[in-house]
């Protein structure tokens, strides 16, 4: 899209509706009988290990995402519903669900653009995308998922190493905004979508989508970087220490 040029709330939560769900519950659109007949959900133990080195355990990981669910009332376990992994995108047979408890994504920094430094590419994939917020935030808002949920994106180094996860809590502060339509917070989130939607591809979009993000904690969403030991936040974005 050319810089510039904004597109509406309304006019990108229907292309969100034409994508299917994305984050970590992927897009189920398209899939055949066939695939929904033959496929098994795949259950990780968390006993013993950590959701890091299942992640790492993944081929690929540099490069394409994985998606990955926990269900409440099923303590120690990790889910995968994915058919069909890209650099962009997860397919899944998950549908919404009231059970759901968490969900957890990666963002590859070999997906940013190529003529950002490697800190600025790391900044660039950690936080959630605007079609990341905005599906969840629409699931919540039909029903289709319970709050509180927390999302989580973990962040990849180009060997398939974790860096960090940044994790959003929505609970009910957030939804009281969103469902009075409180306009500050609709402002910040059309310039998120617009930021991003006209490119982040240089370290003033970038720093300026990072600010936009930490605005939504007036409005009740809980943002938290956890960095793997390797790294720190202490500048508010992951970077070795």
């Amino acid at each position: 899209m050319a810089a510039g040029r904004r597109v509406s709330r309304r006019d990108f939560l229907k292309r969100l509706g034409t994508i299917g769900t994305a984050i970590a519950l992927g897009k189920s659109a398209g899939n055949t009988a066939a695939q929904e007949k033959s496929f098994v959900v795949k259950v990780f133990s968390t006993k013993g290990r950590t959701a890091k080195s299942i992640i790492e355990h993944y081929p690929e990981v540099e490069n394409k995402e994985i998606s990955l669910y926990k269900l409440k009332g099923t303590r120690g376990e990790l889910r995968d519903a994915m058919f069909k992994r890209s650099a962009n995108e997860t397919k899944t047979l998950t549908p919404p669900s009231e059970k759901l408890k968490s969900v957890l994504h990666t963002h590859m920094i070999n997906s940013a653009n190529s003529s950002l430094t490697r800190d600025y590419k790391i900044k660039r994939m950690m936080l959630p995308s605007p079609e990341d917020f905005l599906t969840l935030i629409n699931f919540l808002k039909k029903g289709l998922i319970k709050k509180p949920i927390v999302m989580h994106v973990a962040t990849i180094d180009e060997k398939g190493k974790l860096i960090g996860y940044v994790s959003a809590r929505f609970g009910e502060k957030f939804l009281r905004n969103y469902s009075i339509e409180n306009p500050r917070m609709g402002e910040v989130l059309d310039e998120i979508i617009n930021t991003n939607e006209n490119g982040l591809n240089t370290p003033q979009r970038i720093n300026k989508y990072h600010g936009l993000v930490q605005r939504l904690r007036e409005f009740g969403i809980i943002i938290k970087t956890t960095p793997t030991k390797e790294y720190t936040t202490k500048r508010g974005y992951f970077e070795r220490k």
